[in-house]
């Protein structure tokens, strides 16, 4: 597997939001083949910062810890997750609008699991 790479195979998603990201991926190319669109899809990988979504695994760890809770634990406790700070995130959209790719899909994240 190529761990977070816009080369991973995502063409069978387990949730309906997987599905749902795929799907709009799958649209914006036909846009670009039948109509000549210059697209870009950008995937975030979950974002974190100021004004962030309280069921957000950070946010539950940070308070949590502030309780003194034990931090839960899913599984066996092997997965990971990407995070991106909400700041990388604006850069690399802005970013993106200087570059036109006829199609292209780009990964926002850091690249490797935390």
């Amino acid at each position: 597997s190529t761990y977070f790479s816009e080369a991973e195979d995502v063409n069978m998603p387990v949730s309906p939001y997987a599905s749902t990201k795929r799907a709009c991926e799958l649209i914006s190319y036909t846009y670009h083949h039948l109509y000549g669109l210059n697209v870009t899809n950008l995937r975030f990988f979950t974002v974190y910062g100021p004004r962030g979504r309280p069921d957000m695994a950070p946010y539950k760890f940070i308070d949590r810890i502030r309780r003194g809770v034990e931090i839960q634990k899913f599984g066996n406790g092997s997965t990971s997750r990407d995070y991106t700070y909400v700041d990388d995130i604006v850069d690399g959209v802005l970013r993106s609008i200087d570059r036109t790719y006829p199609y292209e899909i780009l990964n926002l994240g850091k690249g490797k699991g935390t």
